[in-house]
């Protein structure tokens, strides 16, 4: 799996679906929109208001 990436240093593509983390928060699912006011969004649409730190690429679906 990939390493970590700062959202200082570089954000997902566009409608790209990640894993990230939040401090205090823990790993969560969603959607960057690359919006600069409100960048993500969770899974089910809603905008995530929470300030992302880091983010990672999905690992590929197993193949069997």
């Amino acid at each position: 799996m990939s390493e970590w990436i700062k959202c200082s240093e570089r954000m997902p593509a566009p409608n790209q679906t990640v894993l990230t983390h939040k401090k205090g928060y823990g790993h969560l699912f969603v959607v960057h929109k690359n919006n600069p006011i409100r960048p993500w969004e969770w899974i089910d649409g809603d905008t995530c208001r929470m300030k992302i730190t880091h983010w990672m690429p999905l690992p590929p679906p197993p193949q069997d």
